[in-house]
């Protein structure tokens, strides 16, 4: 708080404080290894939620957003601040329209990638968390894969805190099919091949 006391007065002795875009967060979030033996690379929101507070023009009414938002859309928002188009092959969606309201049909999930502790990829909605991984494979050699197998489901209206992991009850296999194709659109999405979702399996 204190240096980003410094860089805001700054701004202001200069006189481009009006006219700057201002964007605090962070790359990750931690959960210190209660989850498992990785700090912060899983699909919990203690590693996936992180703060986001944009400040400057287009962003100064103190409005507080609902929708899940991506690191992914913040490119595509400060060229839009910028005044300049987001390339056509660029993903994300700029912040600015959606704060200006101009964006109706915004994502109804964040799809997320997770890398070297796993090779793995997972969505959140606003109900679910789901997450799946690529089994019998070193995560440094391993981009993406053919095969992966469902590791996580939490029910985040009855379990907010992730403690349940629902990702072996047969009551939710019909849950788990449709997150799956969810995510496979988002994978397909990003430039991977389509890949096999299969049942959990005991890690290894």
């Amino acid at each position: 708080d204190y240096n980003l006391g410094r860089i805001i007065e700054t701004l202001k002795k200069q006189g481009v404080w009006e006219n700057t875009v201002l964007v605090y967060t962070s790359d990750h979030g931690c959960h210190f290894c209660t989850r498992n033996d990785a700090y912060k690379r899983t699909c919990h929101a203690a590693s996936t939620h992180v703060p986001l507070v944009i400040h400057g023009p287009g962003f100064d009414t103190g409005l507080r957003l609902d929708q899940m938002v991506s690191l992914i859309d913040l490119p595509a928002t400060l060229l839009d601040c910028a005044g300049i188009s987001k390339p056509d092959d660029w993903q994300g969606h700029s912040l600015k329209k959606l704060a200006a309201g101009e964006i109706e049909d915004w994502p109804e999930e964040v799809f997320m990638q997770i890398s070297e502790s796993q090779t793995g990829r997972a969505i959140r909605t606003k109900d679910w968390t789901y997450s799946v991984r690529a089994m019998h494979y070193t995560p440094f050699d391993c981009r993406d894969a053919d095969i992966y197998y469902e590791d996580y489901l939490y029910d985040l209206q009855k379990d907010p805190y992730e403690l349940n992991n629902l990702v072996a009850d047969p009551d939710y296999g019909h849950i788990r099919e449709e997150l799956a194709a969810r995510l496979k659109k988002w994978m397909k999405q990003a430039g991977e091949a389509e890949p096999e979702i299969l049942p959990f399996t005991r890690r290894p």
